[in-house]
């Protein structure tokens, strides 16, 4: 489990190879540094094989239940942009904001497959 420094509402650019990475989050979710380290890691990571195609990904962070407990409250929205094709956006809700992510992620990566093996059969 990772563990997060507080912080209130947060944007910033991650620079990826040739993607950029927007990672925002709401004054709900807990960490900075570390998460940002951590997202900008993953995406390049999972999308490294995509780099060339991917102009952007976005990557949206929220507490659905803000400082009350709750199951799958913890919620990753990740937008990606692809040159030449329509947006592709995923959602996770998990207990874990890292669970959340990678499934997020995980999420992502098999739409970007099978919306680039489309557009290559036409």
């Amino acid at each position: 489990m990772l563990l997060f420094t507080e912080f209130s509402s947060f944007q910033k650019t991650l620079k990826a190879t040739d993607m950029q990475v927007l990672f925002n989050t709401n004054n709900t979710v807990n960490g900075h540094q570390r998460m940002e380290a951590y997202v900008s890691s993953r995406v390049n990571e999972v999308f490294k094989r995509f780099d060339e195609m991917i102009t952007r990904v976005e990557v949206h962070l929220s507490d659905q239940n803000g400082d009350k407990p709750g199951k799958g409250d913890q919620q990753c929205r990740i937008e990606v942009r692809l040159r030449g094709m329509n947006p592709i956006t995923v959602t996770s809700r998990e207990d874990e904001m890292e669970q959340a992510i990678n499934n997020g992620l995980k999420k992502a990566l098999g739409t970007i497959d099978k919306a680039v093996d489309k557009a290559r059969a036409h």
